[in-house]
């Protein structure tokens, strides 16, 4: 997974050279405001598991650059991490996960000038983790995310910008837990992000 993402950026910063585009970056913060999860085990007879979000936390950064001087089009790349605490429909019984989220990032501006709206998305590889409550080890796996939104910004200083938006967020994967156990798992949620792009 590491050679992928290095491959990714590689990728990325020799296209921001030959576009000769200088790039942009940020970092905001990650509040789950509501959310669902389903998990399914692959085994004869299995029944899906619907849960509810109890609380998610995270951060993600960007890189990103223009294709064009006048583009209003802006691509590049998306890391984030962040935790989750779902609570089960049926048992009550809650299972904490955790994602590492690698991927294409992209926005476009919408509305420019100094009060800047945009409308964004991700998708990429994620790293799942899930630790549930009671019996039963921890599972782990790969998968992948997709991000979709928007946000706004504005100007605090000449080189730095106060950002937020409000982004629904999809992991899906496969984790394998003891005795090779497999469990198909989504997870739904709406995030709001706040930041700061430099």
């Amino acid at each position: 997974m590491i050679s992928r993402i290095l491959t990714l950026l590689g990728v990325l910063a020799l296209t921001a050279t030959i576009a000769e585009a200088k790039p942009k970056f940020s970092v905001q913060g990650l509040y789950g405001v509501s959310g669902t999860s389903v998990a399914e085990a692959k085994v004869s007879g299995s029944q899906e598991q619907d849960g509810e979000l109890q609380s998610n936390i995270g951060i993600m950064g960007t890189i990103e650059f223009k294709l064009a001087r006048k583009s209003p089009f802006r691509i590049g790349a998306r890391l984030a991490y962040q935790t989750s605490n779902v609570e089960d429909d049926a048992s009550k019984a809650e299972t904490d996960f955790s994602a590492a989220d690698a991927g294409i990032w992209a926005r476009y501006i919408l509305v420019p000038g100094r009060f800047v709206v945009y409308g964004a998305g991700s998708l990429g590889i994620s790293s799942l983790s899930a630790n549930p409550e009671g019996p039963g080890g921890d599972a782990e796996g790969t998968g992948f995310n997709i991000l979709v939104g928007g946000g706004a910004s504005y100007p605090i200083t000449r080189a730095m910008r106060i950002t937020g938006g409000l982004y629904f967020s999809r992991h899906q994967g496969t984790l394998e837990g003891d005795s090779n156990l497999e469990v198909d798992v989504a997870l739904n949620q709406i995030q709001l992000a706040v930041g700061v792009a430099f």
